[in-house]
């Protein structure tokens, strides 16, 4: 019986033209809706690899200001924090905290591996303020001033894909194309460090020291005042009267500098809006597009099983039961659906064959396209539901109504 609905279906290619194609439409839009939102929902179960409760983030943007004014402004600032009985650690920062689309990237070369890492920037209590839990080694502190090399922590990801299965504490690497490439070595090793949000995946990160101590043209967090910022962890129950009062005093410290200060939940909650836009869209989409498809392919179906009502009674005449008619209509639906997917599973296999979508892994895309295929069939099925129970029950006496 499958292979007559195929060669009946098949014949019928040009009549159904407009149908194969709704539904080869919707589930390209379903797939890739779904690639995404699948994408987000496994990120966004994984955990973070730091703390945001409790974070304060003070941003210090400043031009035109001469390196060793900017050195000594931050210094009197960092003294002036550790005063206040309200914070409980704070830190220097250059890591880009719940901004999706920021980011600092270079290439790092260990042996003949190489590998491209973003590049963060923390202060001594960075680890204290966030909670990070370091796997392996330490973070840093007043010891790596003695380094020749510069002292980095890396997480897992950048361990596995620069060292390829070595083990990264203690190891040396350099940058190749610096000029006078610079060596670093491995410190520490954190599991994961997600800092452009829940909804982000795991990437390489790099961690390098601010050190206030240091040779002024060797600091490069003064280097330029963009989305520097200065992190707090406040203790709990720190309310907006300390903050007027605390923002009030750094910026009288701080002249030239632009200070703002903004709760750690609050950019997560505006990080996790911006990056599930995008899936949101889609899934809107795809949902009115699949909507549109079922009420046409009902409509057709309905339309079909009325004008073949004298083909249905005579076969019911003949002794076909009632059961035969229900499952061909309902079949016949199903191999429609088959044309259209057959030429979508062609178009969405090519990206994870061709990675189109870079950020996104081979896994999820074949479970997007089974689930897309396992709605689209579900969809087509619930719209023949109907027509093939009408038509089940026309009565033989329909077919010498007909003649």
């Amino acid at each position: 019986m499958i292979k007559h609905l195929f060669k009946l279906m098949w014949n019928r290619k040009r009549k159904n033209f407009l149908m194969i194609i709704e539904i080869f439409i919707s589930f390209i839009v379903l797939f890739i809706a779904l690639s995404v939102l699948i994408f987000n929902i496994k990120n966004y179960i994984k955990p973070l690899g730091f703390s945001h409760e409790n974070v304060w983030m003070i941003t210090a943007n400043w031009q035109d200001i001469e390196k060793v004014d900017v050195a000594e402004t931050l210094k009197q600032i960092k003294q002036t924090i550790n005063s206040y009985p309200e914070v409980e650690y704070h830190s220097l920062s250059r890591s880009y905290l719940f901004m999706p689309y920021t980011m600092s990237n270079s290439e790092f070369q260990y042996n003949n591996n190489k590998s491209v890492i973003e590049i963060l920037m923390g202060g001594d209590d960075y680890a204290k303020v966030l909670e990070m839990k370091i796997e392996e080694g330490r973070w840093f502190d007043e010891s790596d001033n003695a380094y020749n090399k510069t002292p980095v922590v890396i997480n897992r990801k950048t361990e596995e894909d620069l060292f390829r299965g070595e083990s990264a504490l203690g190891k040396t690497f350099i940058e190749p194309h610096d000029e006078h490439p610079k060596e670093f070595i491995v410190i520490g090793i954190v599991d994961d460090f997600r800092n452009t949000g829940q909804f982000s995946k795991t990437k390489n990160i790099m961690f390098w020291r601010i050190n206030l101590n240091e040779e002024i043209d060797k600091i490069e967090y003064i280097g330029d005042g963009m989305l520097n910022r200065i992190l707090l962890k406040m203790r709990p129950g720190t309310g907006s009267d300390f903050e007027e009062r605390m923002m009030k005093q750094l910026s009288g410290i701080a002249k030239g500098f632009n200070l703002k200060v903004q709760r750690a939940e609050d950019a997560r909650r505006f990080a996790n809006k911006s990056m599930f836009i995008l899936p949101l869209i889609l899934l809107i989409v795809s949902t009115f597009l699949i909507l549109n498809v079922a009420l046409g392919l009902f409509g057709v179906i309905w339309y079909n099983t009325n004008k073949r009502k004298s083909e249905i009674g005579l076969r019911r005449a003949l002794g076909s039961p009632s059961n035969t008619i229900y499952k061909q209509i309902l079949g016949e639906s199903i191999v429609l659906s088959t044309f259209g997917l057959f030429f979508g599973i062609l178009i969405a296999i090519q990206f994870p064959i061709l990675n189109l979508i870079g950020f996104i892994d081979t896994g999820i895309y074949y479970s997007s396209m089974i689930v897309s295929v396992i709605s689209i069939y579900i969809v087509t099925s619930l719209c023949a539901l109907y027509p093939a129970k009408l038509a089940s029950d026309v009565q033989p006496a329909i077919a010498l109504h007909y003649e």
